[in-house]
């Protein structure tokens, strides 16, 4: 019996390795595909990524050809009607790694239908007919008219959020100028659409290049002002802060505490009256990038008065207590909005604050008169309050009803060639 258990024992020799062999040449034969389905896949995915990157530089054309289109005093050569030239033109390539490293655009006015009707046509490559990627477009007019949104109290895309001791009048969202929330997205303005509104108004105006703006140091005091508010005035004209900078920060260091008269900070000249169909007396503050209104050195260092003015920032706002408002006028971001000023106490104001794709952070010191839009929220903290009192004809913004809403080309059919 022992000697059989020993023959069993000594035949298990050796069955390790031929099941090790074994499942290495059956490794052998399955890796070199699997490398080479690998290889593939990865070749196709920066195939796919190149695509896409030179997709989103012909699309990039696009919206530099609407924005022409939009504002044809900066575009020179732009066609106004058929029997004119396209306008071809290059920029520089944005993502995509091509042999001439720019983007082609063509702009050309098709017929007159609606104010008129452009084709575009954005490619990246060497020409339109020898091209990687190219995009048809065409733009055409739509009027936008926003004043539904100066006409309640707070408009919020999604919940309207108030915290003890906030006061909204009116309060009931059943009063014709009372609270609505979840209004629909489709209801709302775009960036671009504002973008373009607002852009108009800084046309010629040279980048404004300093991150900061010293009231009392940037801005010339204004003697001949007969103002009953303070006898340190000072102007803010028309501002367009653009990239590389970007962001800009209006602040005084004037210290009341210390005897320093305070400033009263108008934007635009006080002493012109407004007119919104005269760009004379337009006096936009166009921020590409991050806006911070603030002060330092004291209690209640300056007020800013809006003066039928608009702030329009591509990014967020900060507002600071330590800051005074007051005035007609209107501040419009894409980004968030932090409101916490102080406000003067004068029910025949009216500020119109807009946070197009973000939140309002809603804390004024005082009684706020005017409206709120907040796309994703609008969020009033503990003991704030808001009244309205119907906005002032002529406001700067797409609004129809108070003297203002206009036409805006915009993009009616897309397609990718």
């Amino acid at each position: 019996m022992k000697s059989i258990n020993k023959l069993f024992k000594g035949k298990q020799k050796g069955q390790a390795l031929v099941l090790a062999l074994a499942l290495l040449g059956l490794g052998s034969l399955m890796i070199a595909p699997m490398m080479a389905f690998m290889g593939t896949g990865l070749e196709a995915g920066v195939v796919m990524e190149d695509k896409l990157d030179e997709l989103y530089d012909a699309d990039a054309g696009v919206q530099d050809a609407l924005w022409k289109i939009n504002n044809p005093e900066l575009a020179p050569g732009l066609p106004m009607g058929i029997a004119e030239p396209p306008l071809v033109y290059n920029i520089p390539i944005l993502n995509a790694e091509t042999v001439d490293d720019e983007i082609d655009i063509e702009i050309t006015f098709i017929n007159y239908d609606n104010n008129g009707t452009y084709r575009i046509r954005s490619w990246v490559g060497n020409s339109p007919v020898d091209y990687e990627t190219k995009i048809d477009a065409i733009a055409a007019t739509i009027w936008i008219d926003y004043y539904d949104f100066l006409e309640h109290v707070i408009t919020s895309g999604d919940e309207i959020v108030l915290q003890p001791g906030s006061v909204v009048v009116p309060e009931d969202p059943d009063h014709d100028n009372g609270p609505r929330d979840y209004h629909p997205d489709e209801l709302w303005p775009t960036v671009e659409e504002l973008y373009s509104w607002y852009m108009r108004d800084i046309n010629g105006v040279e980048p404004y290049q300093p991150d900061e703006l010293h009231a009392e140091i940037d801005l010339a005091d204004l003697p001949s002002l007969s103002s009953p508010y303070t006898e340190n005035d000072r102007m803010l004209e028309t501002t367009f802060r653009d990239y590389p900078g970007g962001d800009l920060e209006i602040t005084s260091s004037i210290n009341p505490k210390k005897d320093d008269p305070p400033i009263w900070l108008y934007l635009g000249d006080p002493e012109v009256e407004y007119d919104p169909d005269d760009p004379n007396t337009v006096n936009t503050i166009f921020v590409v990038g991050d806006l911070l209104i603030d002060a330092v050195g004291g209690d209640k260092n300056y007020t800013l008065d809006m003066n039928m003015q608009t702030i329009f920032v591509d990014g967020d706002v900060v507002v600071d207590q330590d800051v005074s408002f007051t005035g007609h006028g209107c501040i419009v971001a894409s980004g968030d909005v932090f409101f916490q000023p102080k406000m003067v106490d004068d029910p025949d104001s009216f500020i119109f604050v807009m946070s197009i794709e973000g939140t309002i952070h809603f804390q004024p010191q005082g009684d706020f008169y005017g409206a709120l839009a907040g796309n994703v929220e609008v969020q009033m903290q503990p003991n704030s309050s808001i009244q309205w009192n119907g906005p002032e004809p002529g406001l700067n913004f797409p609004i129809e009803g108070a003297g203002g809403g206009g036409l805006l080309w915009g993009i009616h059919t897309w397609e990718i060639n």
